[in-house]
């Protein structure tokens, strides 16, 4: 990232930007600015942060590269996390992945996330297989 008038960017910027790169399909860009929290601002990367690399990830249809983002992340994924895989799961139509990131989503917040249940249904209606 680019600092003019010498203003360090903080968490919002970069979550900001990061964002900004998931809408636009720039993955190789977000994995810079993503890298350069903590390479070159020594800012360590929140859970939001996280999020939104799966999500960039996921929206250029690279779930594969998703899913090994997010196990093999610092600290345990929370619920945002696995949420941002599932819904790129639905995206694309991949069954099995959005049932793996569901199953760990509910581990974590089952009661708190019932639009995550709407997404696995919707995944799996979207394929046909309602008897999953």
């Amino acid at each position: 990232m680019q600092i003019e008038y010498n203003i360090a960017p903080n968490f919002v910027t970069f979550l900001s930007a990061l964002s900004a790169c998931a809408h636009a399909g720039l993955v190789n860009k977000g994995w810079e600015i993503f890298q350069s929290m903590e390479n070159e601002y020594k800012l360590k990367p929140g859970m939001e942060h996280y999020a939104c690399m799966v999500d960039l990830l996921g929206r250029a249809g690279r779930l594969d590269q998703a899913w090994e983002f997010v196990t093999r992340m610092p600290e345990r994924p929370n619920s945002d996390v696995w949420a941002a895989l599932l819904s790129s799961c639905r995206l694309h139509g991949n069954i099995e992945m959005a049932k793996l990131a569901a199953n760990e989503l509910f581990k974590l917040n089952a009661t708190g996330r019932p639009g995550a249940y709407v997404a696995l249904s919707n995944t799996l209606a979207d394929a046909g297989k309602w008897d999953s």
